[in-house]
């Protein structure tokens, strides 16, 4: 047991594997084949007006439950049906948004016989997917609940977002002077801290952000994406 603690490689999923928001890229994909309704209700929520309006009253401290909201238009969704979509999605749709560089990365350390581990609040039927997809045999993830015939209640019953290093480590255990992150998301300074070395995937607009938060890090190097 203390072998598979020695190293291991943690990745973020949404912005580091692949250039989508998967939870909510999941759902659109889902209510388009399944619930046009939903579907448009999605749409109008995550067009960019609107998206300008929720971020607005945000500032002024009026959070809108915007992802609690989304993930609860699969309340009374069978929890089958929702795992077979999610595959079909990772094949059909996030196949083709793969930031290769990462994967790359991520496809050595599983070759060199490295402990990998997916880290993303995503919903747990596409980070399942994902796992599955890319050969990966852990991971953490945001849980949704689901009613005792398979069905789901439209809430979490485990919501990682924001907490990501203790609930990982409360999963899995980890050693963290022997681990290394890779991710884009500002919220998971919590792991960068922790590990002994962070990759840092960046696009453009947020290169400045990332060299004035990592100076206190040399372990720690910049992928430009």
């Amino acid at each position: 047991m203390e072998k598979d603690k020695e190293e291991m490689y943690i990745f973020d999923v949404c912005g580091t594997l692949y250039h989508s928001n998967t939870t909510y890229d999941f759902l659109k994909y889902f209510f388009l084949r399944n619930n046009y309704v939903n579907y448009m209700k999605i749409s109008l929520l995550l067009s960019i007006p609107v998206k300008v309006f929720i971020v607005a009253l945000n500032k002024i401290g009026w959070n809108l439950p915007l992802r609690s909201y989304l993930v609860g238009l699969l309340e009374g969704t069978g929890l089958n049906e929702v795992e077979v979509e999610a595959e079909k999605f990772v094949k059909e749709i996030l196949c083709h948004r793969k930031i290769d560089a990462v994967h790359g990365m991520l496809q050595g350390s599983l070759s060199e016989g490295k402990k990998v581990l997916l880290v993303s609040a995503s919903i747990d039927p596409v980070i399942k997917a994902i796992a599955k997809d890319l050969g990966v045999g852990f991971f953490v993830c945001s849980t949704l609940e689901v009613m005792e015939k398979n069905f789901f209640t439209g809430k979490f019953s485990k919501d990682i977002k924001g907490n990501k290093a203790n609930i990982a480590n409360e999963g899995v255990g980890i050693e963290w002077g022997k681990t290394s992150v890779f991710t884009d998301n500002k919220d998971d300074m919590d792991l960068i801290e922790r590990c002994d070395s962070a990759f840092v995937i960046s696009k453009k607009r947020n290169i400045n952000f990332w060299e004035k938060k990592l100076k206190s890090y040399p372990n720690s190097k910049l992928i430009h994406v």
